[in-house]
């Protein structure tokens, strides 16, 4: 698995990227394990970058925000973090555009 933060990741198969979302079992045999849910499969990696990105946007959105001005704040964070990610993970040859 390709690791992009605690909540979330991106597998591989024959056919897709899928990006994953983490948590811990809270019951069961899977209590304590780590689990993985599928957000999205994609064709290609950029595909998936894109849909981490909507989520990490998503997920500062679910934050308390008082106004407009703090949650456009909470999307450039999302968006500076996502960016900044990629830039510092993927060599310059390979970079991808990460779309809203």
């Amino acid at each position: 698995m390709i690791r992009l933060d605690s909540k979330y990741g991106i597998t591989v198969d024959s056919y897709n990227y899928i990006l994953q979302k983490i948590s811990i079992g809270s019951s069961g045999k899977s209590e304590g394990k780590e689990c993985l849910s599928a957000v999205g499969y994609f064709s290609n990696l950029s595909g998936a970058l894109q849909a981490y990105y909507k989520e990490c946007v998503r997920d500062k959105l679910r934050g308390d925000f008082t106004g407009l001005s703090d949650a456009l704040r909470g999307i450039r964070e999302a968006s500076e973090y996502v960016a900044e990610m990629i830039k510092s993970a993927v060599p310059e040859y390979e970079m991808v555009e990460v779309k809203e």
